[in-house]
Order: structure tokens, then C-alpha cells, then sequence
């Protein structure tokens, strides 16, 4: 008798154990998703996330639709959540560069809707939207190495107005640039200023509020950006700089020797601190932070390109809420720790 109770004793642990496991393993693969009224939300590696759970989780819940707008597609396990998901009735629609489209059609398959976007610049924008009113915003392809190796910032917001204006846009994807004016560019979301822009419509708007942001700071300023080649922002820096904005910079380590190599050598001149990353990932950040309390955020890289000639998006969050502010003073830490 004894036994047979240490028996059923060790048994329920067992059930109870594996069952704890699998319940922890379950919230893990369990994306935390943006919700309707809450602040915009924000995933990257740096801070323990894993964006294609993200992602698929996003692609799972939808109802309705699901609209991506990426330069380049080519993961395997969300072409097949997505293919899962048409082959279920769900419209799915990917726009992408017209460099890349052979292949994202490839690998997305016959039921879903693939653009090949084709214009003088590049298709750079790297947006998701679910029934339209669920949105992620960010730096991140959908590619294996961007959604798992390197540095990225996605921001998902539940904001139908957002997703319109998005929506109301597409249209552009399938006839030469053109510039449609807003009808609405703020968007209160979670009680919070979320600003879009959405270039080459906005390039002008775009570029004057980077350098206002820039020319607004008074204690501190943050910059991780993957190819930085425009001399008027890294003029706008030093200037902040020298009226004593506490100025830190990371950049990626193989444009800081390319493309971007006379722009470090400028900024570090100018007794600047550039760092780079180091390891075989690409530091892909495209963010400013400025006061710790305004991000801006997106595809846009800070080159001349960027602004005048590609499609590219980007999100300005004002007033960051604590939390926000926590998650960037994590992300900033454990990507300087990478650096020198």
C-alpha cells in the first residue's frame, strides 16, 4: 500500500510537473499582441522577443485580411502560416520590391495576392496589417536572418485610423509615385501622439520633423541606424551636441566602413562617440530617441536615397509611457554592450 501511494504520489508529480512545462511552453510560443486602447507596443530580439511568434501569432488571429508591405519575403514558416490561413478563405496580400517579388510569389503560392511594387527606388516600407485595425510598423524583413539574427525594432499598435490611412494607400503600389495628400497623419493610441509618415508622399514633412526632433532635444539623444549617409542630419547632431545634448550613436558595422564611412568620420571629428556593432548580425536599427520620451521609428534609413527617391514609413511615438521608456533603456543597454 505504501508503495502503490509513493507510486501515485510520483505520478501526480509527474502530471503536474509536465503539464507546468507545457503551460510555460505554451505562453512562451504565446504572442503578447497590440490591443484596442492600449499604447503601442514594442518587440525586438534585444529584449527577449521573438517577432516571427510575433508575427505568426498576428497572422493566426486574423479574421478578416491580412495586408504586408515588405521590401523582402522570404521566411519559410510564415509563408506557410500565411499560405495555411488563404487556403482557409482568408485574403492575404503581399506587396514587395519589384527585385524581390519573383521570390516572395514563389514561396507564398498561387492563393495569395503578391504586388511587385515598381519604381525608381526601392519598395523599403515594412509594414503588417490584420483586419485592418490591428498594425506593425518597423525595421524588421520578413526574412529568417532579420526576424532572428539581426537588430531590429517592430512597434504593433491596434489603431483602425492608422490602418486606413495605410490601406488608403496601397493604391499608389500599383501605378508610378504619387503623392496622396492625408487626411489624417495623428493618431491617438492608447492615450498617446502616434505620428505616421509615409515617404516619397511625405518626404519634405518627413526630413523637417527628424530635424525639428533633433533641434528640439535638451538632455539626451539616441541614434541606431543601419546606413547613414545624409550630411544635414549628422550636421543637425553635432550642433546638438554642442550645445550639450548628451549625443550616443551606434551604427552597423559594415556600412560604418562603406556606405556610411565618411559620415562616422565626420561625426567622430566632431568629438563624437560612434560605436558599431560587432558579430555577424546586422545592427538593422533604423530609431531616434530623443529625451527618452519621443522615438521615431520605421524603414527609413538616413540617406539621401531613403528621402528622396524610396518608399519608406516610419512611426513618431510621443510622450513614452514608462514602460516604453524601460523597454528602450533595456534595448539600448544590451546593444551598446555589443558595440565599441
Amino acid at each position: 500500500m505504501h508503495s502503490l501511494k509513493k507510486i501515485l504520489s510520483l505520478s501526480i508529480a509527474i502530471v503536474l510537473s509536465t503539464a507546468l512545462f507545457f503551460l510555460a511552453f505554451s505562453l512562451l510560443l504565446s504572442p503578447s499582441l497590440p490591443e484596442e486602447g492600449s499604447p503601442p507596443r514594442l518587440y525586438s530580439l534585444h529584449t527577449g522577443d521573438d517577432i516571427t511568434i510575433t508575427y505568426s501569432g498576428a497572422f493566426a488571429s486574423a479574421k478578416e485580411s491580412i495586408l504586408i508591405i515588405v521590401f523582402s519575403f522570404t521566411d519559410d514558416s510564415l509563408a506557410a502560416c500565411l499560405r495555411a490561413r488563404a487556403a482557409e478563405g482568408i485574403p492575404v496580400t503581399v506587396v514587395t520590391d519589384k527585385r524581390n517579388a519573383a521570390a516572395a510569389a514563389k514561396i507564398l503560392g498561387p492563393d495569395i495576392i503578391t504586388i511587385s511594387r515598381v519604381m525608381p527606388g526601392l519598395m523599403h516600407q515594412k509594414i503588417v496589417v490584420i483586419d485592418e485595425a490591428m498594425v506593425f510598423i518597423g525595421s524588421a524583413n520578413m526574412t529568417t536572418e532579420s526576424l532572428r539574427m539581426h537588430d531590429n525594432i517592430v512597434v504593433g499598435v491596434n489603431s483602425p485610423s492608422l490602418a486606413d490611412t495605410i490601406i488608403s494607400r496601397t493604391v499608389a503600389f500599383t501605378m508610378p509615385p504619387v503623392r496622396i495628400p492625408y487626411t489624417l497623419r495623428h493618431h491617438i493610441i492608447g492615450s498617446q501622439d502616434v505620428e505616421y509618415f509615409s515617404l516619397p508622399e511625405d518626404r519634405e514633412e518627413a526630413f523637417t520633423t527628424i530635424i525639428d526632433l533633433i533641434n528640439s532635444a535638451t538632455t539626451t539623444i539616441k541614434i541606431a541606424m543601419f546606413t547613414w549617409t545624409h550630411p544635414v542630419l549628422a550636421e543637425a547632431v553635432i550642433a546638438a551636441k554642442d550645445r550639450g545634448v548628451d549625443v550616443e550613436i551606434i551604427v552597423d558595422y559594415s556600412s560604418s566602413r562603406g556606405a556610411g564611412k565618411k559620415i562616422v568620420a565626420t561625426l567622430r571629428d566632431a568629438d563624437l562617440d560612434v560605436l558599431t556593432n560587432q558579430g555577424p548580425s546586422l545592427l538593422h536599427h533604423k530609431f531616434l530617441l530623443v529625451d527618452n520620451t519621443t522615438l521615431v521609428n520605421g524603414s527609413l534609413n538616413w540617406t539621401k536615397a531613403a528621402f528622396k527617391d524610396n518608399d519608406e514609413c516610419f512611426l513618431v511615438i510621443n510622450n513614452l509611457s514608462t514602460q516604453q521608456q524601460l523597454f528602450m533603456q533595456k534595448l539600448w543597454k544590451n546593444t551598446t554592450l555589443e558595440a565599441r
